[in-house]
């Protein structure tokens, strides 16, 4: 007999691998963001750690602080798990790895949200940072393999050549289309510019994948001293 239980847990996970529910988690992450540029800063000679691993340590942990008042509270957040994808040669470790305590324990493992970050500075490496390590690993499925929604983070801590935001969107989508994948499509929200849709076909199940963008400027509060 089927274990009617599992379908109901199942159909959580899929109103949680939603477009709005994605979107209101990108919503409590612009807010993080907010709360960063209000309380820290950053100075690269006083920065002991990998800066990207900084950043996003100090993410993590300031969007656990505020998640209830944006409409979450059964947050589970971990930094570099591993994926637990079976069937693929090399496994990949995850930045941020988002879990539902709503989820029972059968499928909590299973099915997840994943974000992954970048650092975009003077050295600024589309091509092996932003593409190669980044996107091609949701679309091979060595990150968030089951989810139909995932993340990516680039702080900015500086604007390489004077670039701004527009140019580096730019350069990316150049890369993309080099590959034929479609362009990143600007999808503001009510409180921040600078979010990005990718919708494309992932190579190992010929479904599509909805990576959302967030760039955030962190020149405000990056030193270079």
């Amino acid at each position: 007999m089927l274990d009617s239980s599992k379908f109901k847990y199942f159909e959580r996970f899929e109103n949680i691998d939603s477009e709005e529910h994605f979107n209101k988690l990108i919503n409590l992450a612009i807010h993080t963001y907010f709360e960063i540029l209000n309380t820290k800063t950053y100075s690269k000679s006083e920065m002991i750690r990998k800066r990207e691993n900084e950043y996003r340590d100090d993410f993590v942990d300031t969007l656990l602080e505020i998640q209830e008042d944006y409409g979450f509270n059964n947050l589970i957040i971990n930094c570099e798990p591993q994926e637990r994808r079976e069937d693929v040669e090399e496994r990949g470790l995850l930045d941020i790895k988002i879990q539902y305590q709503t989820l029972k324990n059968i499928h909590i493992n299973k099915y997840y949200h994943t974000i992954e970050c970048k650092r975009f500075g003077n050295d600024l490496k589309i091509k092996e940072n932003y593409y190669e390590n980044g996107i091609l690993e949701f679309l091979e499925g060595k990150y968030s393999s089951n989810a139909n929604y995932a993340g990516m983070i680039c702080f900015i801590e500086e604007f390489k050549n004077n670039w701004n935001m527009d140019k580096i969107i730019i350069k990316i989508n150049e890369k993309l289309n080099e590959n034929n994948i479609s362009s990143l499509n600007n999808n503001p929200h009510d409180d921040y510019e600078h979010v990005y849709t990718l919708t494309t076909l992932r190579d190992y199940n010929n479904k599509n994948i909805h990576i959302i963008h967030l760039m955030l400027d962190y020149t405000p509060i990056f030193s270079n001293n």
